[in-house]
């Protein structure tokens, strides 16, 4: 009896990033799949900091990707993305090792 455990950088335990990727996949660029996915980018703001470390480069990857899909009708996904990154990026940078040295994490990306 073999017993096989998928283990994933892309999903995680946390309700905000699986509800984050599980819109991004579901996205379909109307203004209601938009309104969701900014929903779920908003969510964002309550990951801990181990979880936007462990996954940042696949958080930005998705948000990157997001930014030229919005309909010209409905900018919240564009607007949302932006903000959250800029979040990131400061809660990122302000992160310090042992000996007082900046995560490597964003230079690195």
């Amino acid at each position: 009896h073999v017993r096989v455990r998928s283990v994933s950088t892309v999903r995680s335990h946390d309700i905000h990033l699986a509800k984050f990727f599980k819109m991004c996949e579901k996205h379909d660029r109307t203004t209601r799949s938009d309104a969701e996915v900014s929903s779920s980018i908003k969510a964002l703001h309550a990951l801990g900091e181990q979880q936007l470390f462990r996954f940042m480069p696949v958080i930005f990857d998705q948000l990157f990707s997001l930014l030229p899909s919005s309909p010209s009708s409905y900018d919240s996904v564009t607007e949302n993305v932006i903000r959250y990154m800029l979040f990131a990026v400061g809660e990122i940078h302000n992160v310090q090792d042992t000996k007082g040295r900046r995560s490597p994490l964003l230079s690195n990306y």
